[in-house]
């Protein structure tokens, strides 16, 4: 009975010392150790996460800085001109505009009864320069607003579609009268039907 006794215990001892080997020899579970058949990670995660932050921490540091003037100042790229240069960049980029007069036109009959559109119109030029050479150009703006909106029928006037189909349409066309200058946009101030 003893022997048998004894060939338990080294048959557990041996499966005991298989266990061991496997857990050293099985490569998902080198370097972990185990305590009560459970398998724990090392700390190296927590080595890995903080590395992860600071990468991430530092991208973004580095992407504020580029995009603004940070970098610039630490790059020795600002030139002392460059507020004056950007200032002229502003004045000639500022838009003026140019209020065409009201213009009352009828439209065409469609029914027994005749429409009116009462519409007053401003222009988006460039800069002040261009505004004053448009300005030569009212008679002949105002005649391509009659000479368009007359031909309209009041269904192709309404709503705002009907809207923006004119302020597109007069923009082209006003584009075409004052050539070598350029109007930016066509803004409507005033626009309804009687």
């Amino acid at each position: 009975m003893q022997k048998d006794k004894e060939k338990v215990t080294e048959k557990e001892n041996k499966k005991a010392k298989d266990n061991e080997e496997a857990t050293v020899t099985d490569p998902l579970l080198a370097g972990q150790s185990t305590e009560g058949g459970r398998h724990k990670p090392e700390k190296s995660h927590k080595k890995l996460f903080i590395i992860f932050g600071v990468v991430v921490s530092s991208c973004a540091l580095l992407g504020v800085l580029f995009f603004t003037s940070l970098f610039d100042l630490m790059m020795g790229d600002v030139n002392p001109d460059s507020e004056k240069n950007a200032a002229e960049v502003l004045k000639a980029k500022s838009v003026t505009y140019l209020p065409i007069p009201e213009l009352t036109i009828n439209l065409k009959k469609t029914s027994s009864r005749s429409r009116t559109l009462t519409a007053s119109f401003v222009l988006a030029l460039e800069n002040e320069n261009v505004r004053k050479n448009v300005n030569h150009f009212i008679p002949m703006i105002q005649d391509q607003f009659h000479t368009f909106l007359r031909e309209m029928d009041v269904s192709d006037l309404e709503g705002m579609a009907g809207i923006e189909r004119v302020s597109q349409e007069m923009l082209i066309r006003i584009n075409r009268v004052v050539a070598p200058f350029s109007v930016t946009d066509v803004l409507v101030q005033k626009f309804y039907i009687r």
